[in-house]
This record gives structure tokens, sequence and C-alpha cells, in this order.
């Protein structure tokens, strides 16, 4: 059986937070890339070790590394909009916590 960690989302230029995925402690940061309106995300073990470095964020998209099933976040992190009228584009990933839902599902 599948389990969802909904994780949260900011329309700052720039946030990052630690929690725990799966009993495994990660910090996840996001970075606005201001020439072409998308967010990228790093998420790195509490040792510091990267499992993924600056992965654009796509609607409906299954996102996950090697090196992140590896270290035991055995899954992936999906964005998905908040009602099915919402479509990606400029407009929408702007306001990207207004919008979308951003989990790690295992």
């Amino acid at each position: 059986m599948s389990e969802v960690y909904k994780l949260p989302l900011s329309n700052s230029t720039y946030f990052s937070y630690s929690t725990s995925i799966v009993g495994i402690d990660v910090s996840i940061t996001f970075i606005k890339n201001t020439r072409n309106n998308y967010y990228h995300f790093s998420v790195s073990l509490r040792d510091g070790t990267v499992v993924i470095d600056g992965m654009k964020l796509v609607t409906n998209f299954e996102m996950l590394t090697s090196a992140s099933f590896e270290s035991g976040l055995r899954g992936y992190f999906l964005l998905i909009p908040r009602d099915e009228n919402i479509i990606e584009s400029e407009e929408t990933i702007s306001k990207i916590a207004d919008n979308f839902i951003f989990g790690f599902v295992s």
C-alpha cells in the first residue's frame, strides 16, 4: 500500500526546510529559475549527501534518482495540480503554492 507525504510549497523564489520522509531526515531546497520561470528542487540527507540536485519540478511526472532510491527513499516526488482546471503555465507556476500540491509517494 502506498503512503503519501504531503510537503509544503511556497511562492518565494527560494525556500528550504527539513522534514522526515519514510523515517529518513532530509532537507529540501527549492529555487526558482527566473529566466524560464520554473522551480528546481534538491534533496539532501542529514549528513549532507545530495540525493537529488537541482531537478526541475514537472507536473504529473514521477521525480526520483538512483541516489535517492539507494538512500532509502523508495518512491518518488510528485507535483500535481490542486484541481483538474489548472494547467501548467508561467502564470500558474509563478504561484506554485496556490496551484499545486507537492508530495512524496512511497
